[in-house]
């Protein structure tokens, strides 16, 4: 068995230290970047102050993109993921299965979160049925997002004046209302969520 470079002791499976030394390597590392950012200094080198819109000083940025520049070259032309460095199963792809399962998760994200702050500056960021601007204000699908039908199903025969498209559907809650409203859809009597979806319906045609 492989044995710990520090102490002696059995190393890590495909590591060159044991558990313990790893640990305190690691414990290191946190207080060493801790130390540079709270003085201002390069993460990388620790020597010089670093841009403004940056964490490493300019040396450094350059050594790093040279760095990456030689990494993606290597890739490429052993035909390795990009990403990763993983072996890439699927000829004519650059990219392995997972990374490009997480790049569409992270895009994914990325086109919500956008969305989200753009019905928020649409509504000026104020709950529509009560008015109130607070934080923690919620986006809301008026007809649903496809998880709660057989209500809705009541409610669409009535107001066909508003599609399910992505903008026209959206609208800014408060988390009292946006509770209120779904509490209201899952209740026997659909009187309430039919008043409170035909005020949103207003609200939005208005």
């Amino acid at each position: 068995m492989k044995k710990c470079l520090l102490c002696n002791n059995p190393a890590v499976q495909g590591r060159s230290k044991c558990e313990k030394c790893l640990s305190y390597a690691r414990q290191t590392q946190v207080k060493i970047r801790q130390f540079r950012k709270d003085n201002h200094l390069c993460m990388q080198c620790g020597k010089r102050p670093p841009l403004s819109t940056n964490v490493h000083c300019e040396p450094c940025r350059k050594k790093i993109r040279e760095n990456g520049r030689k990494r993606y070259a290597k890739r490429v032309s052993t035909g390795l993921c990009i990403d990763c460095g993983k072996k890439v199963k699927e000829e004519g792809f650059s990219i392995c299965s997972n990374c490009i399962e997480k790049r569409k998760a992270y895009n994914q994200r990325l086109e919500t979160r956008t969305l989200r702050w753009f019905i928020l500056e649409r509504d000026n960021h104020q709950c529509q049925l009560c008015g109130k601007s607070c934080k923690g204000l919620h986006v809301h699908h008026i007809l649903g997002n496809g998880k709660s039908e057989s209500r809705l199903d009541q409610v669409i025969k009535n107001n066909t004046e508003i599609s399910v498209t992505t903008l026209d559907n959206l609208i800014t809650l408060c988390k009292p209302c946006h509770h209120t409203l779904t509490l209201a859809s899952i209740t026997p009597n659909p009187s309430l969520f039919i008043q409170l979806f035909n005020k949103l319906v207003k609200v939005k045609l208005a």
